[in-house]
């Protein structure tokens, strides 16, 4: 079991500290989920469960900031019924058979030092980039095996981890760049990872990488991140401008203008 300390609102309003316990096989048994797997709010987003305390459940909401909300429902009907719903991936949890060589009918080599990765075409073909390259009758995949030397092994198993269990890392490996999870999962049409790879890019955002991240959302056609970084901008604007480096990179970017016409009186 795993334990993190984090900021809590509970259902009351009131703020504290207090220390999580990851104990999966009590979420299981009370709640019939697992920590990691993905949520939706209605109003907050997208999220993750965390776990228990006092035998209520955790979700930490990325849209949030760093914020977890303590919820006060005893099951997860209630949790339905107020409008949060578990985000199907491929259906039925399936991590058995993660990375499992029972029934395996596709092998991926993967990276630059050729490590194996076991999968399951019904289940991996869910996913829309694998189901074009499974349908496209390619030698590699008439021949079992798949080489991707493009993407390293480690981001290749947090997408097949997502693939097989709905779940996500609640904290990723130090090793990961977010951006580049961002870019796999836009690559591999993963668009509910890459939707909360984004959430976590915007939690990241500051003075210094603003305009950067700004440009990578245009990029990735990213409406939401780009809004984003233009609101971040707006609110922050007094600040850029006591600052000649930032006003200078700001000018340079080519976003003055959008800025100033909506800082202008209207």
């Amino acid at each position: 079991m795993e334990s993190f300390t984090y900021q809590i609102v509970t259902h009351t309003g009131t703020t504290i500290k207090h220390e999580i316990t990851i104990d999966p096989r009590k979420t299981m048994q009370l709640f019939g989920i697992r920590p990691g797997i993905l949520v939706k709010s209605e109003t907050q987003g997208y999220g993750i469960v965390l776990g228990l305390i006092y035998e209520k459940l955790i979700f930490q909401f990325q849209d949030e900031s760093k914020i977890t909300y303590w919820s006060d429902c005893k099951t997860w009907e209630d949790h339905v019924y107020k409008g949060l719903m578990i985000v199907e991936n491929t259906g039925n949890n399936v991590s058995e058979y993660l990375n499992n060589p029972k029934y395996s009918d596709i092998t991926f080599i993967v990276g630059e030092n050729k490590e194996e990765f076991y999968g399951h075409k019904m289940i991996i073909s869910k996913i829309p980039w694998f189901d074009k390259l499974f349908s496209n009758n390619m030698k590699e995949t008439r021949a079992d095996k798949v080489i991707l030397t493009h993407i390293e092994p480690l981001y290749f198993k947090i997408i097949l981890e997502f693939i097989y269990t709905n779940c996500i890392p609640l904290v990723f490996p130090e090793k990961i760049d977010i951006i580049e999870l961002y870019k796999i999962c836009d690559t591999y049409m993963i668009d509910i990872l890459k939707i909360y790879c984004g959430s976590i890019i915007k939690k990241n955002v500051c003075l210094d990488n603003y305009i950067d991240i700004w440009k990578f959302s245009e990029t990735y056609d990213d409406e939401i991140l780009q809004k984003y970084c233009f609101n971040y901008c707006l609110t922050n604007y007094h600040k850029l401008i006591s600052n000649d480096e930032h006003i200078q990179k700001l000018y340079d970017s080519g976003y003055l203008p959008q800025i100033l016409t909506k800082l202008k009186p209207q």
